[in-house]
């Protein structure tokens, strides 16, 4: 299970109105956004705040799609004050940098990577002095960070006070709304890649300030962003909690699906049906149409089986049912090359398969086949033969993974691999 598609896929359907039912009694979204700035121009007034450039006007290129009824577009510095983070200088200066544990925490992207849990950033690995607090930015207990240099998009909500580095920038909230914080959280990690696609630089990817203030928000009712933070938790939880047992569930699967096969090759899985032909005149229609392949040549004559002994027969089969060789059944049964060409430099159409490249479900990695001539191919090509519907299995190394080959490719195989032709 990719739990991180998932969890992609979920925050797409939130973000677009899709993952739980609009309220039409619900205050709109353009109601929040003028407290918002009404509270941001009094902070503003007070020069709390600085008053950001004004933010360049919504076009309808820029909507990706079509808000619901009391959505609106914005730009994300309308809900928030965007402050880039500082950094004292020079880097681990006694007057800036402590090794003991102050109220002064230092965050940087490090500490996003080690120490959040359930979004929250709850400690730190450094701290600063006083002095250095000075020089650095103040990001108070739940406000969000995000990184803005290397690491771009990487995000978290602070659970603690702190101050953070020049790599990270900081969403201060203008009202108090932890549902608010919580869904912005929410859809700036489905925005990294967009992130990264606006930054600059070259060795080292950045954004500023100015690119975060103007990227493009949906935004719900603020009833409507709790409904939605509630159930991107609990399906989060949900998925988490089956990502933690994925191990016991898949041998579960495993188990289970083990059960209903050895169920099935011994008649016990569906009811037999007294006027079904016996697998005995099946056996007879095969064997003849054998002897009529070898005796005109197209496939080679066998050695003879050895007869089925009764401490082989490891079960009872019911009526109707027989015991038979593979080899019975099988027009063809044969591995792979012995002594493998050696493969092209660059990709060919003539591909040469080894245990590798088969699972239970078909074929994989083709891209790190080996890749044959066409001369070559055609060589190999002789003892294979391998045709839709063959059987493939695995039997070098990891022993017993099969596939039936439903491709229309220009295979071959190497020794590790097994073909059967029924």
């Amino acid at each position: 299970m990719d739990t991180k598609a998932l969890k992609d896929k979920i925050l797409q359907l939130a973000i677009q109105g899709k993952l739980v039912p609009q309220e039409e009694n619900d205050e709109p979204a353009s109601v929040l956004l003028e407290r918002i700035k009404k509270e941001k121009d009094e902070l503003i007034n007070k020069k709390i705040i600085k008053k950001e450039k004004s933010f360049p006007d919504i076009t309808d290129d820029e909507k990706l799609f079509e808000l619901p009824n009391g959505w609106e577009w914005c730009r994300l510095g309308k809900i928030f004050n965007i402050v880039r983070g500082s950094s004292p200088r020079p880097k681990g200066h006694p007057m800036y940098f402590t090794e003991n544990k102050t109220d002064y925490k230092w965050v940087t992207i490090k500490d996003i990577t080690q120490f959040s849990k359930n979004n929250l950033l709850y400690k730190t690995n450094e701290y600063l002095t006083y002095e250095g607090s000075l020089k650095s930015r103040f990001i108070k207990k739940g406000e969000i960070i995000i990184a803005v240099s290397g690491s771009i998009g990487k995000t978290a909500i602070m659970d603690i006070d702190g101050y953070i580095y020049d790599g990270l920038a900081g969403l201060k909230n203008i009202i108090e709304s932890e549902t608010l914080v919580k869904y912005i959280y929410y859809i700036l990690t489905t925005w990294k890649e967009n992130l990264n696609n606006i930054s600059e630089g070259t060795s080292i990817q950045n954004i500023n300030t100015d690119k975060l203030n103007n990227l493009l928000i949906a935004l719900p009712p603020l009833e409507e962003q709790k409904r939605i933070v509630a159930k991107v938790d609990s399906l989060f939880k949900l998925i988490d909690e089956l990502d933690s047992n994925k191990q016991d569930l898949l041998q579960n699967i495993s188990d289970t699906r083990n059960k209903v096969l050895q169920l099935a090759i011994e008649g016990k899985l569906v009811t037999q049906d007294e006027n079904d032909e016996p697998a005995s005149a099946l056996l007879e229609r095969i064997k003849n149409e054998k002897e009529q392949l070898i005796k005109n040549k197209v496939i080679k004559k066998e050695k003879l089986l050895p007869e089925i002994t009764n401490e082989e027969k490891l079960f009872e089969v019911p009526n109707g049912w027989g015991w038979c060789r593979l080899g019975e059944i099988s027009f063809k049964i044969t591995d792979g090359s012995h002594n493998p060409p050696k493969g092209e430099e660059n990709y060919t159409e003539y591909i040469m398969l080894s245990s590798q490249n088969i699972n239970n479900n078909g074929l994989v990695n083709l891209e790190k086949s080996r890749f044959l001539s066409k001369h070559n191919y055609e060589i190999e090509n002789k003892r294979t033969n391998v045709n839709k519907g063959d059987i493939l299995l695995t039997i070098v190394g990891t022993i017993g993974r099969s596939c039936i080959y439903t491709n229309e490719l220009k295979i071959t195989l190497q020794r590790s691999v097994g073909v059967i032709d029924t």
